[in-house]
């Protein structure tokens, strides 16, 4: 069985690290970094990007592209969400939608969250706390004001179970805690309280 918010750090031959989060897929190509420095995800992943002027690193989501200038980020895209979310830890990052002219990018900086929607223009929303966003790789599930339904969804990608609602008409209801816990019974428990 998966351990609980099971992660993963790799080290990519450019000298980036990168902590991937639960149920993620990240791949690139055999000539990573000759010529380009690009990575595709599914998921969550943390990426400590080495600097490189001539080669940006660019991160490639379903409906985004966040390319580095420089920095800390977290982005986090899943397969069937249709959204992708970036916040910056240090430095500054571009967001955009493939094939979208330098208009419709945004230019994220540290404590910045950009939430890219369908490949649609980038809604930036600052200040935020990015330790909300990166205490999975503490082993800690944070939720503020997060509608049930989300709530649901991160606990099946975290522990691999399947976990419903049921009664539909709770799916938007807020939710807000901070929690380390060990077993899915344990998480259920305090969502449930």
């Amino acid at each position: 069985t998966p351990t609980p918010g099971q992660q993963a750090e790799i080290r990519l031959d450019d000298g980036t690290r990168v902590v991937l989060g639960m149920d993620r897929r990240l791949s690139f190509a055999a000539a990573f970094g000759t010529r380009a420095r690009d990575v595709y995800l599914d998921g969550t992943a943390y990426f400590r990007v080495a600097h490189d002027s001539t080669k940006p690193f660019a991160v490639h989501t379903a409906n985004a592209i966040t390319q580095d200038v420089g920095t800390r980020f977290v982005v986090r895209s899943y397969p069937g969400d249709g959204r992708t979310a970036v916040v910056v830890t240090e430095g500054a990052v571009e967001l955009r939608a493939p094939g979208a002219v330098s208009e419709k990018e945004a230019v994220l900086i540290r404590d910045q969250l950009g939430v890219l929607v369908d490949g649609r223009s980038v809604a930036v929303v600052s200040p935020v706390d990015p330790a909300r966003y990166t205490a999975w790789m503490k082993g800690e599930l944070v939720f503020r004001d997060t509608p049930l339904r989300d709530v649901v969804r991160e606990l099946r990608r975290w522990y691999a179970v399947d976990v419903e609602l049921g009664d539909s008409t709770l799916a938007r209801m807020p939710f807000s805690a901070s929690f380390a816990v060990e077993t899915s019974r344990q998480a259920i428990s305090t969502v449930t309280k």
